[in-house]
């Protein structure tokens, strides 16, 4: 479920966040095994887990964006496309995790061949790879933030109009009730525009007798 408040988005940030830092760390311990492609590898498995798990956590994933009715699905997806996203609301899949590792392509390039250098080189590797998965994570955190700080701000901007709306239209029909002297008919007044202006002078609707404002028996 998208969250319904800002705390409860920052709360769920902050949850990501810990998430990536440990797959990043598993990131990195995968880079410090000397075997040709194996972090690589192990890199594109971390990723397929772990941008689908940060969609969920902000109730993006495609199977929650699915059960929401059409209207809200395509305000969202026009918040999707306005920030450029390829991740968000999407099914990952290896190629493209692929893609993405290739925009960090050349920190991995000098990975693998930093890795074949004894202690000092494993280390660098291990760093490289947790530097990378870190900002790749942390990236897909903060677009999935954007879009559902903008459906938390269209769902505040909404409910304030609605409640505006609502508040001025109970106060522009008011009206006060006046029973007819001479048939007892109920006459509904309103307490408000320009027929008010007219010296409270109003015709009974049945028999068509003169009407005063301080006849009135009640009022709501």
């Amino acid at each position: 479920m998208i969250p319904k408040t800002v705390s409860e988005l920052n709360r769920i940030k902050e949850e990501c966040k810990s998430m990536v830092n440990k797959r990043a760390s598993a990131s990195a311990a995968a880079a410090v095994v000397p075997v040709p492609g194996a972090d690589v590898g192990a890199d594109i498995v971390i990723m397929m887990e772990l941008l689908p798990a940060i969609n969920k956590k902000f109730g993006l994933s495609p199977e929650q964006l699915d059960q929401l009715d059409s209207v809200v699905k395509g305000k969202i997806a026009v918040i999707i496309s306005s920030i450029g996203s390829e991740l968000v609301g999407k099914y990952i899949t290896k190629q493209t995790v692929t893609m993405l590792l290739k925009k960090v392509g050349a920190k991995i390039a000098v990975k693998q061949v930093a890795k074949y250098v004894p202690f000092v080189g494993q280390a660098v590797s291990a760093g490289i790879s947790f530097g990378a998965m870190k900002y790749l994570g942390n990236s897909h955190i903060d677009e999935c933030y954007e879009v559902c700080r903008r459906i938390i701000e269209a769902r505040e901007s909404e409910s304030a109009n609605r409640a505006s709306s609502q508040k001025n239209t109970s106060r522009e029909i008011q009206y006060e009730i006046i029973e007819c002297v001479s048939c007892g008919t109920k006459n509904r007044i309103p307490l408000a525009g320009p027929l008010t202006t007219n010296k409270g002078i109003f015709k009974c609707g049945k028999c068509k007798s003169s009407l005063k404002l301080f006849e009135a028996s009640s009022s709501y």
